[in-house]
């Protein structure tokens, strides 16, 4: 049987300074995860997803190195009884060390995060504690282009995925950044898997308004 999944996520987020080291970051999401079997619709489930609330200080800032983390809540605003949500309140934090020096900027994040959930079955099948890790460089071609690459891995979710075996995934990304005006950004890349433990290719796109 040839079975392939896609999944769709829609998560805008909203961010604001109340402060000059300090970002309130507030984020909702849309799902869609849709499976077929030999092109034959299995399962297609929509819907609201988690919504999130960060918070990001830098707490370091000299000489175009900057060290920030950034703590989080996962709310629970999806419907978990169709897979779209936690159904309980779970929390994270992330830090992340860049340094830029001319055109060329240097990125390392890691994040750990613990997903609490409300159904039995969900907290036996999925992964509490989870883990990301990654790095990456940036180049600014002109005032308007800009190239972008990053390696990683990541706690797989779902402690026995048929979609994705293994406890890891493993992931390289490429990406180009378009600066239109000053207060726009359009981001276009492909991540593509390095192990069976992440999703085969995904195309994430962002557009990044600032006013």
């Amino acid at each position: 049987m040839n079975q392939v999944r896609n999944v769709t996520v829609l998560g805008p987020v909203l961010t604001y300074g109340i402060a000059d080291d300090i970002d309130l970051a507030l984020g909702a999401s849309r799902l869609r995860d849709r499976i077929t079997e030999n092109g034959v619709v299995a399962q297609d489930t929509e819907g609201t997803g988690d919504s999130t609330i960060e918070v990001k200080w830098r707490v370091y800032e000299r000489d175009g190195l900057s060290l920030a983390v950034k703590p989080g809540l996962l709310l629970p605003t999806g419907d978990e009884s169709k897979g779209l949500g936690t159904g309980r309140v779970s929390w994270g934090i992330n830090g992340i060390l860049t340094y830029e020096t001319g055109p060329w900027t240097w990125l390392a994040n890691l994040t750990y995060a613990e997903a609490r959930f409300k159904r039995p079955e969900d907290a036996e099948t999925n992964h509490r504690h989870l883990w990301r890790l990654s790095g990456g460089l940036g180049y600014r071609l002109n005032e308007k282009l800009k190239l972008a690459a990053e390696v990683g891995i990541r706690t797989n979710p779902a402690r026995d995925d048929p979609f994705l075996p293994g406890n890891n995934g493993h992931f390289v990304t490429l990406g180009a950044i378009f600066s239109p005006t000053e207060n726009i950004d359009l981001a276009l890349g492909l991540r593509k898997s390095t192990n069976e433990g992440e999703s085969d290719r995904a195309i994430p796109f962002g557009l990044t308004i600032r006013w």
